[in-house]
Parts: C-alpha cells; structure tokens; sequence
C-alpha cells in the first residue's frame, strides 16, 4: 500500500491522491463532519458510539479523555475462545 498523498490513477484514468479511506469511515462512524481545508484538502470529524465490556474499561477511555492516563492509547481486549 503506497504511503498517505502518493499520486495513483483513480477509476476513470485521471492521476488522484488519496485512496478509500473516506468510504470506510462513513460505513464505519455514526456521525460525520465534513470541513474544507484550503488550499487541497478536508479535515474530518467521526464519531462512533462505543459499548464497553465492562465497568475497568469504560473507566479506562474516561481517563484517556480527561488526559488522566500515561498511556495515550486505549487497548482492544479479545479473550481466548470467546471465554
């Protein structure tokens, strides 16, 4: 995969920079906010409803927003065979 602002030829032959990534994030978010940056470009809000698997880890984003956590990152958890 080319990196971020590489030149490529869209569907109809024409060069374009940019790829899928704006189709994934609408299937994806629950909200989007479209904003034009000058002077080629766009800045993009998504929002996504998220339900967390238990009281730690909804505690654990809290903090990561309050900006309460060293860690800047939330962690996805997948127990071993759905246990």
């Amino acid at each position: 995969m080319p990196p971020p602002g590489t030149p490529r030829r869209g569907k109809d032959g024409q060069e374009r920079i940019g790829g899928f990534g704006l189709p994934i994030v609408e299937k994806l978010a629950d909200r989007l906010e479209f904003q034009r940056v000058d002077p080629q470009g766009m800045m993009v809000q998504a929002e996504k409803r998220l339900d967390y698997q238990s009281a730690d880890a909804r505690e654990e984003a809290a903090d990561i927003d309050a900006g309460e956590s060293g860690d800047a990152t939330l962690t996805m958890r997948e127990e071993a065979g759905g246990e």
